[in-house]
């Protein structure tokens, strides 16, 4: 039973990349909960924050983490689940920015040839993909929050089986899900503070759904 919690900034040289936190080939439960995670890159480097791969897990859980990560040249992405089973993402925050020069390819949280996941409460946003669902099973995915934040130089808001939407409306009708969700522009204290802020406190847009035994939405 491993309960994952740091907090922890990464500025990487310009030819390393990195990871916060990185899973792979787990048969466990875990929980990575009440993280806050900033990882900034560098022009040459990627920028990642949580990666989860070929993991057949039970009922572990991501919940309650803060991921914020700058788009250098090479890209970047917030949180990564691939070929992986049984994982909840609850009430979590990722947020990405140009970072460096920002014109590498991104996405705040990408589920790709896994099944039996669930995906609920979480606010994706940045200035590229907020989320890419692809080649999922047995997937619940609603109460999301998906937004860009200007200026949109490239790419699409939700990619769902290798085709890219630039709208909610667009992916509830392809994929059947999130049709809770919304699109909702979301204020936060700063960049790397992703504690909502302004017109978002108390905007009713931005409220999720009960989830039993998770009582704290940071």
């Amino acid at each position: 039973n491993n309960n994952i919690m740091v907090g922890v900034s990464l500025v990487f040289p310009d030819y390393i990349s990195g990871l916060a936190i990185s899973i792979s080939g787990c048969n466990e439960y875990f929980k990575i909960s009440k993280n806050k995670i900033s990882s900034l890159g560098s022009r040459f480097a990627n920028s990642g924050c949580i990666i989860i791969d070929s993991s057949i897990c039970q009922n572990s859980v991501i919940v309650n983490n803060f991921l914020y990560y700058g788009v250098s040249e090479q890209g970047g992405f917030g949180l990564s689940i691939s070929n992986s089973s049984g994982i909840n993402v609850y009430y979590n925050t990722i947020q990405a920015n140009l970072g460096l020069s920002g014109i590498g390819s991104c996405t705040n949280f990408t589920l790709s040839s896994s099944s039996q996941c669930n995906v609920k409460n979480n606010i994706f946003g940045g200035v590229r993909t907020s989320f890419n669902n692809s080649f999922n099973s047995s997937l619940v995915s609603d109460f999301n929050s998906f937004y860009f934040t200007p200026p949109i130089t490239f790419g699409y808001n939700i990619v769902y089986n290798g085709t890219g939407y630039t709208n909610l409306n667009q992916y509830q009708s392809a994929s059947n899900n999130d049709l809770n969700s919304t699109s909702t522009q979301v204020f936060f204290v700063s960049f790397d503070d992703l504690h909502l802020a302004g017109n978002s406190i108390g905007n009713e847009s931005l409220v999720g759904t009960p989830i039993p035994g998770i009582t704290e939405d940071i």
